[in-house]
């Protein structure tokens, strides 16, 4: 929806989807009923009282994160796959691209993420365009 309020910025046919590897056959399916099921109740207990009671006492506080220990335990791993725009009967061109860090996503990576967005950002503006809208 985003693509389509910005005047179709990232062109007509922008799509985007995420997605989690569970596994495959009979396992993969138990694991991703238990992320469904896990982050409906999660979603829940934000709004039914008696979730919210029961779920202060075994969630993190607010700004209480996770341990040094989970922090360097983590790790995260992205696929990207990209096709240009073609004028129709044209092929488009498949870009691939690979994304990973050996630290937690949610701590080390997006400090480091936003870090290098930056730097390219600086190191590229010259042969950057402009969109202030």
């Amino acid at each position: 929806y985003s693509s389509a309020l910005s005047e179709e910025r990232y062109g007509t046919d922008f799509k985007y989807t995420e997605m989690l590897e569970g596994g495959k056959g009979w396992s993969g399916f138990a694991v991703a009923n238990i992320i469904a099921a896990f982050t409906g109740l999660v979603g829940m207990s934000m709004v039914v009282p008696g979730l919210k009671q029961l779920a202060s006492r075994v969630m993190p506080a607010p700004g209480e994160g996770p341990s040094e220990a989970d922090r360097k335990g983590g790790s995260w791993v992205t696929n990207l796959t990209a096709l240009t725009e073609e004028a129709p009967g044209d092929a488009p061109t498949v870009v691939k691209g690979f994304c990973s860090d050996k630290r937690d996503p949610g701590y080390w990576s997006t400090s480091r993420m936003l870090l290098e967005a930056g730097l390219c950002l600086v190191m590229n503006e010259a042969e950057m365009e402009v969109r202030l809208d």
